[in-house]
């Protein structure tokens, strides 16, 4: 997961200590003008914090954003570039197209930039995922969905944030219920080995190969997560995966191992150890196994 400690301007900053900005300042004196009480950042505001050499993140956040403010900014890039009020300027700007979900436009914007000379593709990078990574953390999972499109396709397999956009981009298809969109992304995760969202994938792919009656995908993904499975819970839940897809698609040898092992387990719910007993003894007949023991069990 991105680090929520770090602020957006500390990952885009230009790394000249005289243009590092101090996030945590407050504009003094402003709180009984009528612009702060409406919340709404007009041209004088922006003029003022720029005047101040202070990028009010908290402020600006909190803020609606009126033309003006964003022309305020402009003219002051304009008028003194690569000076801190200039840098000071850009941030604000930055911070109100995040907040916007229109970093598209701002980025367009500083590719004519003196300043893009000294940014990285790291920074288009980070801006774009940050961005998606809000309307995720947001609930607004369609235009999540859309952002974290745009970084998958600009920038993995490389880029810094791709297992977390691949994992936050399956979360929104499956909250949209888009099943297909969703089981290929957890599909693309589950290839990459040690990341933390392992199991999850892997239960979250044979659960929808199930519900879609793929049983051999689906027993091959309840395979996987019970192999990564962190506690007792997961395991059951993929072991009588496993068992069922098993029954299934007729695989006798695998019915019953998973069973048995299903049947070992304490304090299962008396439907489970019936449906354990039940896929066991199907097999044992389709197998023709019938020893006494098995007997017993089949017209128990």
């Amino acid at each position: 997961m991105t680090n929520k400690e770090e602020s957006l301007s500390n990952q885009t900053q230009n790394g000249s200590n005289e243009n590092k900005r101090n996030t945590t300042e407050t504009v003094t004196n402003k709180t009984n003008s009528n612009s702060m009480e409406e919340k709404n950042l007009n041209g004088e505001d922006a003029q003022n914090l720029i005047n101040n050499g202070t990028l009010c993140i908290g402020e600006i956040s909190n803020m609606g954003c009126t033309p003006e403010a964003i022309d305020a900014f402009k003219q002051t890039i304009s008028k003194y570039p690569n000076t801190s009020e200039a840098y000071s300027a850009l941030d604000g700007m930055e911070q109100i197209y995040v907040e916007t979900n229109n970093v598209a436009e701002y980025i367009a914007y500083t590719k004519t930039l003196n300043k893009m000379n000294i940014q990285s593709t790291t920074q288009e990078d980070s801006l774009i995922f940050v961005t998606a990574e809000l309307q995720y953390m947001m609930q607004n999972y369609e235009q999540a969905a859309a952002g974290l499109a745009t970084y998958l396709t600009r920038f993995c397999p490389g880029g810094r944030y791709c297992v977390n956009a691949m994992h936050y981009a399956a979360n929104s298809y499956y909250m949209l219920e888009q099943y297909e969109q969703a089981k290929e992304q957890y599909m693309e995760l589950t290839k990459i080995d040690g990341n933390p969202y392992m199991e999850k994938a892997c239960m979250r792919v044979a659960e929808i190969s199930y519900d879609q009656k793929d049983y051999s995908t689906a027993l091959t993904y309840f395979e996987r997560m019970y192999a990564a499975a962190s506690d007792q819970n997961m395991a059951q839940t993929a072991l009588l995966g496993m068992m069922r897809c098993s029954h299934y698609i007729n695989n006798n040898d695998a019915s019953i191992k998973h069973a048995t092992s299903m049947l070992a387990l304490e304090d299962l719910s008396n439907a489970i150890y019936n449906e354990a007993l039940y896929y066991r003894a199907s097999a044992y007949l389709n197998n023709k196994q019938y020893s006494e023991n098995e007997c017993v069990e089949i017209i128990g």
